[in-house]
């Protein structure tokens, strides 16, 4: 009726007497109209809410040298804008097939330690469960594209102990207090190079910013660099990343907003198999600084060259770092700074090098080459993604694929093998988590070259057990090893040989493969040829005690050479391997030489050298029946 009065009163009619309707009357609905639409405005006027930023933690727990937060905390400074810091367990990557209990234990143990250290600061930490960008709106609070009026603010700011999940003491701890109305501004975050779930992720969460009107701002740790056109000079832009100042933590996190918090989530909550390593490292920023100090400052990388390579040193002749640097509890910058600031004293300060080892400086600068691998391997990821699931070159394709053998695979991922080394070495990485470089080269070489097995399934199965599983070392690693690069040179280690090179007294072999014990150390490399005296005085029968071996090693490797030879040779192989080394090969000098490579074959890995013959994979003193 007033909408009609309404309407009525604003007629352009010259008697509105006619209408039948009194002047009095047509006042009246205007006067009321206009006192409703007074009211409805004041209804749907926006609630004034606060600035914030959030801070996306991702894999970067740590505060030294977190320039995601140290730009978040400084931006913020003299303003009444908050922050958010925000850690989301992502239902879908934890849930995936490259994801193991032990990886969710080693972030826990850096959350943990990173929670208690916000809380010094006086600022709170935030955890969510879910996918994003949906666990972003969970956090109640508005977006510079979105209205929130007194009505909506009521409902979509419920009391926090509604949703709050309870945690114990060494848990973020769960706010009571209620909700303040918070705008999201800015999400500072670090880049990273990931698998497909993460890139997806990525891509939904920069479009819902966009459609929100938050603005994203990013930044480089790894060294890595996007939307890169050439490979040509890619070792200076590195330099110069590792080079820059390294950012201390904040002086005080008072800004941090304490909203409801989630805790610290195990596998029951997050619904995956809980799967212990009894000898993984923990994680924490505190236990990569202490690793990170015994190798440098207290001389642990004295004989890192030659450490490396063998088991029974590699475990604590290596940094132990690379978990660290996978889940972010410590820079990369941070550990080439100091690594660096060390062999720089050796070269100018004369008494502090009489005073050191010799050659120490050596070990130091072979380290920090091996972190600029370390991004040059995650470059290539970055660069070509699809090499997590698809050959780098495609000539390559069809290879292995058809031909996979289940029963290999499974005495493969379970050690059981016949071959003492890679067995031993694969047991170890199930109870710890971590094994030296090149007894994954040789995992790697075993599953691929002597079983056959495409390389696909196996990087898989690895991603999972690896403690510092990083998808842009792993792949291009694994498909290096595999030989399905066109590029880099094969590498097929003989099992039995390694064990010549690098446990010789077996003392590795035995800590890990407990059947072969009390087996002589004549023996130890190949215990399939002890007499059965031998086999019965030393406990252990082949075949029962301990798995005779799976495949012929001699025929494996030659019938495998010859297969990739055969595509090696193709035209239409090296002009694929011409385009994956314009794209991906290491533009480094090598060692001894004053020119670049010129041509697609690379030893970019520092593994060691190729294997060329079957003598040399042998060995060149074999045994006699070798």
């Amino acid at each position: 009726v007033l909408r009609f009065l309404w309407r009525a009163a604003n007629a352009s009619v010259k008697d509105p007497l006619k209408h039948g309707i009194p002047r009095a009357m047509q006042q009246g609905a205007v006067d009321v109209m206009a006192s409703t639409r007074k009211e409805e405005a004041r209804e749907a006027a926006p609630v004034p809410r606060e600035e914030c930023v959030m801070v996306w933690l991702k894999k970067d727990i740590r505060l030294c040298d977190h320039e995601a937060l140290y730009r978040a905390v400084k931006d913020v400074q003299g303003t009444a804008t908050r922050v958010i810091l925000l850690y989301v367990y992502e239902t879908d990557l934890i849930q995936a097939d490259d994801f193991h209990s032990s990886h969710l234990k080693f972030i826990n143990e850096g959350l943990h330690e990173f929670n208690a250290k916000v809380r010094a600061l006086g600022g709170h930490l935030v955890t969510r469960k879910g996918t994003l960008p949906a666990a972003f709106e969970s956090l109640n609070i508005a977006f510079p594209t979105e209205t929130v009026t007194d009505g909506d603010a009521a409902q979509t700011n419920p009391s926090p102990s509604a949703s709050s999940t309870s945690s114990s003491s060494s848990s973020p701890t769960s706010s009571s207090s209620p909700s303040l109305p918070y705008r999201l501004r800015a999400i500072y975050t670090h880049e990273e190079t990931a698998n497909r779930l993460a890139r997806d992720r990525t891509e939904r969460v920069v479009k819902w910013a966009a459609r929100k009107g938050v603005t994203i701002h990013w930044y480089n740790q790894t060294g890595v660099t996007k939307n890169l056109k050439t490979r040509d000079g890619w070792a200076k832009l590195w330099a110069k990343e590792m080079n820059r100042a390294i950012l201390p933590p904040p002086r005080d996190l008072c800004s941090c907003v304490n909203l409801t918090s989630d805790g610290l989530l195990w596998e029951e909550e997050l619904e995956i198999v809980r799967d212990r390593k009894p000898e993984a490292m923990a994680g924490g920023e505190s236990q990569a600084s202490d690793l990170l100090r015994t190798f440098v400052q207290e001389k642990r990388s004295v004989g890192y060259s030659k450490n490396v390579s063998s088991p029974n040193t590699a475990w604590t002749g290596c940094s132990r770092l690379s978990p660290y640097l996978t889940w972010g509890h410590i820079s990369l910058r941070t550990v080439f700074q100091k690594s660096a600031e060390t062999r720089k004293r050796l070269a100018t300060d004369p008494s502090y090098k009489r005073a050191c080892p010799a050659g120490w400086a050596r070990d130091l600068s072979s380290f920090e080459a091996r972190l600029r691998w370390r991004s040059h391997f995650m470059q290539k990821l970055e660069d070509e993604p699809e090499g997590e699931t698809h050959n780098f070159c495609r000539a390559y394709d069809g290879l292995r694929e058809d031909e996979f053998d289940r029963d290999k695979f499974n005495s493969w991922c379970s050690g059981n093998m016949g071959f003492p080394l890679a067995d031993a070495v694969m047991r170890a990485l199930l109870k710890g988590g971590w094994i030296n470089f090149r007894m994954r080269a040789m995992l790697v070489s075993v599953a691929s070259y002597m079983l056959w097995l495409d390389w696909r399934p196996t990087s898989r199965y690895l991603a999972r057990h690896f403690l510092d599983y990083e998808p842009g070392i792993h792949y291009p690693q694994f498909q290096m090893q595999a030989g399905t690069t066109g590029i880099n040179a094969l590498r097929v280690y003989n099992p039995t040989k390694q064990v010549r090179d690098h446990d010789k007294e077996g003392k590795f072999i035995k800590r890990y493969v407990p059947e072969l014990a009390n087996v002589p150390t004549k023996y130890i490399a190949e215990p399939w040829k002890m007499p059965m005296k031998v086999q019965e005085s030393s406990g252990c029968i082949i075949g029962k005690d301990y798995p005779e071996p799976i495949v012929d090693l001699k025929e494996m490797y030659k019938t495998s050479r010859a297969r990739i030879s055969a595509i090696r040779k193709q035209l239409k192989s090296k002009e694929e391997a011409k385009k994956v080394y314009e794209k991906h090969g290491s533009r480094m000098r090598p060692r001894g030489r004053g020119s670049k490579r010129k041509t697609p074959s690379s030893s970019e890995d520092g593994a060691g050298l190729k294997q060329k013959s079957l003598n040399a994979f042998i060995g060149k003193k074999p045994r006699p029946g070798a």
